[in-house]
């Protein structure tokens, strides 16, 4: 009975997470879509700070994303995914 809670448990944390990379993959893409549109507005192009942030952005985010969906559906490589997701954190904070 015990492990069925805590599957339970699990497929929430995974939901939540699929959740969370996808808000997050949402605020990416519309975070470059302004960006383009207020380069063009000024004839220019977007920075490449600005560009290089979003690629990160939705590089993490899809690891989030991912992770939250194998966890979701008790695949065992989200273990590796989240690990992979905290490693890129910790790359990105140092």
């Amino acid at each position: 009975m015990a492990i069925d809670g805590i599957k339970i448990a699990l497929c929430v944390i995974g939901a939540f997470y699929a959740f969370a990379g996808y808000a997050a993959t949402r605020a990416g893409l519309t975070s470059h879509f302004l960006d383009r549109a207020i380069a063009a507005i000024g004839n220019t192009r977007p920075s490449r700070m600005e560009t290089a942030r979003t690629v990160w952005l939705l590089a993490a985010a899809t690891l989030v994303f991912a992770g939250g969906v194998a966890l979701l559906f008790l695949i065992d490589i989200a273990a590796w995914l989240f690990l992979a997701s905290a490693l890129g954190q910790a790359l990105y904070l140092f």
